[in-house]
């Protein structure tokens, strides 16, 4: 498997590689193993929502990118390993997840995101946005117009969620609890500290399962699902480093196998000043995290009996 190093930690599949698109040979692998197409929760400092080939289509030719770009997609068969080496070798940054879920690899991909642009929007919020109360006529040069009103109401909850066309979930950014000790410049460091702890990542789930329920789909654990984490999520040491992992733990033991992209240069330019992170450093915590959650239990020794 060029570009790929695997390996299995207490019966875990394991698939390191420096760039992220070569996660879709893993994911092939997978599918070709399941009777159903398995889902995907990615944690990354980018959404990584690019359409599928359009680097490679429109080097090709920038008039024809998105018929050339439907033909690469179209050659994939995840259960011939050379189509899918092949579309590996013309995927670009940022587009695996189109072509995993357009090729049929993957069912839903959910992306937890630093930089969540394009976010999805409850229905309610949809309907607000579009509610003829947001708009107003107004005359530009003797001609009418219509034009959305300045500012957006927010929609009240409960909410409920439709699965977009091309089956890339991505979560809002996640709030996080107030705490005394940071100050208004010191919220960005906190958010990005709070990457795997516990309180961070039970809320990524429950929404995940919120969307997929309202919309009609099974929750994120009734299906077989891949973790996979691009090491520049990673902005600070407290971030690979959380007080209380439990509920990411959980994600690795439920996990049908672990893809890592190490993505260096990112980690490099991505982290906050004064870090000092490495993606050899983050993938050595990673993997001490994936090997602690799944070390067999230990049972507590007994005194031993009097005679």
């Amino acid at each position: 498997m060029s570009g790929t190093t695997s390996f299995s930690l207490c019966g875990k599949e394991v698939f390191v590689f420096e760039e992220h698109h070569y996660a879709l040979i893993p994911w092939a692998a997978l599918r070709k193993r399941l009777r159903v197409r398995p889902r995907l929760i990615t944690f990354d400092y980018h959404t990584d929502t690019r359409p599928a080939f359009v680097g490679f289509a429109t080097q090709r030719d920038p008039s024809k990118w998105k018929q050339i770009a439907k033909t690469e997609v179209a050659a994939i068969d995840f259960s011939v390993d050379a189509t899918v080496e092949r579309a590996v070798s013309r995927l670009r940054y940022d587009e695996h997840i189109d072509a995993a879920c357009r090729a049929g690899i993957l069912d839903i991909a959910f992306v937890v995101a630093t930089a969540a642009n394009g976010q999805i929007v409850s229905n309610e919020q949809k309907a607000l946005d579009n509610s003829s109360e947001r708009f107003a006529e107004v005359s530009v040069n003797g001609k009418k117009r219509r034009v959305r009103l300045a500012g957006r109401p927010l929609a009240k909850p409960p909410y409920t969620y439709k699965i977009p066309s091309k089956r890339i979930v991505v979560l809002p950014r996640a709030s996080i609890p107030e705490d005394e000790e940071y100050s208004i410049e010191g919220l960005d460091r906190a958010y990005r500290n709070a990457a795997l702890e516990s309180f961070f990542i039970a809320d990524r789930i429950e929404l995940v399962d919120s969307i997929c329920s309202t919309a009609g789909k099974k929750t994120l654990f009734q299906r077989p699902y891949i973790l996979d984490v691009d090491l520049d999520y990673f902005n600070t040491k407290k971030a690979i480093a959380p007080k209380d992992a439990a509920v990411f733990q959980g994600l690795i033991r439920g996990a049908s196998i672990i893809t890592i992209a190490l993505e260096s240069s990112c980690v490099a330019s991505l982290q906050l000043p004064n870090e000092g992170l490495t993606s050899t450093f983050l993938k050595d915590e990673l993997i001490r995290l994936i090997e602690s959650a799944l070390a067999p239990m230990k049972s507590p020794s007994l005194p031993a009996s009097s005679s």
